[in-house]
């Protein structure tokens, strides 16, 4: 299983934040890498990456403003997010942790990075949004 966490200080308050990270139908808007978000429901919503990719999310937990859990899973990954937001002068930390495991023997090895890759990715058009 693989397992990667990053921890980023954002200029924004956690409501919005917040707002952003927990408004699945609307990440289309401001994420650069997916296509479509399709099916979004209270619990459950699928992605499509720019490059067809269909991911499925599950929301496990949802404390507003602090903690926000789902689990995820196509025919290729299967994992768990975990992200937890707090204030500390004004900005919001949002910490997020992601532990996924491939069925995949040859993506195996690469999995670390793959999902590291989409952690930035997603901290990079987070802040983007939120500067707008």
């Amino acid at each position: 299983m693989a397992r990667v966490s990053e921890k980023v200080v954002l200029s924004a308050d956690i409501q919005r934040v917040w707002e952003l990270i927990a408004s699945y139908g609307n990440y289309v808007s401001w994420r650069s890498d997916l296509k479509s978000v399709d099916g979004v429901t209270d619990n459950i919503f699928m992605e499509t990456s720019k490059d067809n990719k269909r991911l499925m999310f599950y929301i496990t937990q949802r404390e507003p403003y602090s903690l926000l859990c789902f689990d995820m899973k196509n025919d290729v990954i299967q994992g768990h997010w975990t992200g937890k937001l707090s204030e500390a002068d004004g900005k919001t930390i949002l910490e997020m942790t992601e532990e996924a495991y491939t069925k995949k023997l040859l993506l195996k090895p690469v999995l670390n990075r793959y999902l590291k890759k989409q952690q930035n990715l997603f901290i990079e058009d987070l802040k983007r949004a939120l500067d707008e």
